[in-house]
């Protein structure tokens, strides 16, 4: 009868020896740890540098719009009176804009937009698809942020029924990031002002209703015709607002629909709703 020997690596006898695999198992864990390490140490640097690439990118975007403001957007601490034909009086801010610069920068500026008490305060853009501003700003450079721009079928003297203006929803809070804000009805009822400056005449709208929407829903008709026409679309606002309405406007108010996208879904949008309020030279 063979004796049995009790090892680390088991009970054997001298005819069968055992083959030990406790060495090589914990030279294979090393192994394992150790790609491991590195393949997690090189996900962290990647996600560090695209941090860092996007940072750059976000204060590289604001330093173009910065200028932009500083050179062509000019804005007084005192206020117009305008008293329109049924003697209601509107005020309108003392804002001069450098068109003829602008033009010479990129003749496709068509206008200024600025809505007071966010950072949204940018050239306006109008060119033949909605595709050439989506990585472009103003003055042609290549950038992640892009243009407000608006779509390529309105009409540059804004006589739509419903102008759309487009705008990425960044991230740092730039371009369209704030239009969020409007989201918070209380602040929409405080916070409803918004100005399209051209070259010939200042535009006064009142912010009216904001939602979440999609990007082919009825938000985004331009002309009204008999089949859906301007109380059919109101009546789709106040639905898809939820409650998120202000004083809706009297019937043929032209309106401007800004659209941005939500970071949720790729076909879901964020829209705020404005109506004419007065004009002036």
């Amino acid at each position: 009868m063979q004796p049995w020997i009790i090892s680390r690596c088991g009970v054997f006898s001298e005819r069968h020896p055992p083959v030990c695999f406790i060495g090589g198992f914990f030279d294979m864990n090393k192994k394992i740890r150790a790609i491991l390490i590195t393949v997690l140490s090189c996900m962290i640097l990647y996600s560090f540098i695209r941090i860092v690439l996007t940072e750059t990118e976000y204060k590289r975007a604001e330093k173009i719009y910065e200028k932009s403001r500083q050179e062509s957007f000019h804005l007084s601490d005192t206020e117009q009176e305008l008293v329109s034909a049924d003697e209601e009086t509107e005020f309108f801010p003392e804002v001069s804009v450098d068109f003829n610069e602008l033009k010479k920068i990129n003749p496709e500026i068509i206008g200024w937009l600025w809505i007071p008490g966010t950072n949204i305060n940018f050239p306006l853009l109008l060119t033949e698809n909605n595709l050439k501003y989506l990585n472009l700003s103003y003055d042609l450079q290549q950038t992640n942020s892009g243009s407000i721009f608006m779509d390529y079928h309105s009409s540059s003297d804004f006589d739509d029924d419903n102008t759309i203006i487009y705008g990425h929803n960044m991230h740092s809070g730039g371009m369209f990031g704030e239009l969020k804000k409007f989201a918070d009805s209380e602040y929409l009822s405080q916070n409803n002002e918004l100005y399209i400056f051209t070259e010939n005449r200042v535009y006064k709208y009142c912010v009216f209703a904001a939602y979440v929407t999609e990007n082919d829903s009825k938000s985004y008709t331009r002309n009204f015709t008999e089949v859906f026409g301007y109380n059919d679309l109101l009546e789709y606002i106040v639905s898809a607002a939820g409650g998120n309405v202000n004083d809706l406007p009297e019937d043929g108010a032209a309106l401007v629909t800004l659209s941005t996208c939500t970071s949720m879904r790729r076909d879901e949008r964020f829209v705020v709703h404005a109506y004419l309020e007065a004009t002036k030279p």
